[in-house]
């Protein structure tokens, strides 16, 4: 009975087949190559949606500049021709309607980059998983634009 518990112990300890084990390591292997294959797919696909998303957050930031430099060309050409009618300048209607229309169409221009820029923005930050991104106001920097400081006078 001793011999038979020996014998037993012994060939449950060498009863190994080589060919079942080597085919699930194979298995297994191509199942970690396929993984890493596929994550480094996703990897890609996430770094290609970010830069997406960044360049159409870059291009809308430039559109918001461009519509302020038409928006402040627009106020001028607007005010030019208020300060020559002011000035008793012969000026009739239909000479002041133009530039009306262009201020008003280059402010509504100007405040849907506004809009698009700030969207581009949130769809940013959700691609790179923030709920939101550091600098989300005022917008971008516009060179020719006035600066504006903050008033220190009491209310």
């Amino acid at each position: 009975s001793r011999r038979q518990r020996q014998m037993c112990i012994r060939d449950r300890r060498w009863n190994i087949d080589f060919t079942t084990t080597y085919g699930s390591y194979k298995e297994t292997q191509q199942l970690q190559q396929k993984t890493q294959a596929q994550r480094r797919q996703a990897l890609g696909a996430i770094e290609l949606e970010v830069r997406k998303l960044w360049l159409e957050a870059d291009q809308s930031s430039k559109k918001v500049v461009i519509t302020r430099r038409r928006l402040l060309a627009a106020r001028r050409w607007r005010d030019q021709i208020g300060l020559g009618a002011q000035n008793g300048g012969n000026t009739n209607l239909s000479e002041a309607i133009e530039p009306l229309k262009a201020f008003y169409e280059a402010k509504v221009l100007h405040l849907q980059s506004i809009y698009d820029y700030k969207v581009a923005r949130s769809a940013l930050a959700v691609g790179v998983g923030t709920l939101a991104l550091e600098r989300a106001e005022p917008g971008p920097a516009d060179p020719d634009a006035p600066s504006v400081e903050p008033s220190t006078e009491n209310p």
